[in-house]
């Protein structure tokens, strides 16, 4: 019962998170919408595992999809500020998106939803850990790392398109939050797994980033991608080393 009463209190202190940075998100502090999402992202990675397929459990995690998407246009412009020079001429821009995308995350926490969402997240949390044994809790948690990594073992072998390089980078996201969040329940062998995710997930991260914004006309010289795209290989080679290692 002590890892069960472990993860109720890390999911209740995920949800604590969450509504502490909602005052620093509305008054536009640095950094805020970044942490916000971050404990969205903890959240969300564990609240499927504990809720059941029915009609109030997924009104709830629709809401908190729906929350944690409406946080992603801001967030990317804000990177994207972050990452171009003062006198780009796109800068006008991605402020316009940004002040938009504050706009839309401003009306979500303001909202009368809102008090509700987080009154309701944590009545329900409490009924479905106490119906859940822990037994269960185990085996979902351990089946859903065994699906997203034989999903991962399959981005590896996909060819090398963009299409390859997006899937592979929401894959790897997944499956280190889950170690990162519920490790304790998964066998060593699969945490062991964890450096190398996060170090992938950052090589990747910054290659999407670059082709984001080669893309949309904000970078003329595409020769850094060469570099980013052989730190992307060698994440990926480094994963699939690990994977085979798993498979023995």
């Amino acid at each position: 019962m002590a890892r069960k009463r472990t993860l109720a209190r890390q999911l209740h202190a995920l949800l604590d998170r969450i509504a502490q940075q909602r005052d620093p998100v509305l008054a536009g502090e640095p950094d805020a919408l970044h942490q916000l999402r971050i404990a969205l992202r903890g959240w969300r990675t564990l609240l499927p595992l504990i809720l059941k397929r029915k009609e109030t459990d997924l009104a709830l995690l629709t809401a908190w999809r729906t929350l944690t998407r409406l946080t992603g246009p801001a967030r990317d412009a804000e990177v994207q500020l972050q990452q171009l020079p003062p006198d780009h001429p796109a800068r006008a821009t991605i402020a316009a998106q940004c002040a938009a995308g504050y706009a839309e995350v401003h009306t979500a926490l303001t909202s009368v939803d809102w008090p509700v969402l987080m009154a309701a997240s944590r009545a329900w949390l409490d009924n479905r850990l106490a119906e859940r044994k822990r037994s269960a809790l185990r085996s979902r948690i351990r089946r859903r790392a065994d699906k997203l990594g034989h999903r991962l073992d399959a981005d590896l072998s996909a060819p090398r398109d963009a299409e390859h390089w997006h899937a592979l980078r929401i894959d790897v996201k997944r499956l280190r939050y889950l170690i990162e969040h519920a490790g304790s329940w998964l066998p060593k062998r699969q945490r062991k797994l964890y450096s190398t995710l996060k170090t992938a997930q950052a090589d990747l991260g910054e290659l999407h980033d670059f082709d984001v914004q080669l893309a949309a006309g904000w970078r003329d010289d595409p020769t850094p991608r060469a570099a980013l795209l052989a730190s992307a290989e060698a994440s990926a080679k480094a994963l699939g080393i690990k994977f085979a290692r798993l498979a023995r």
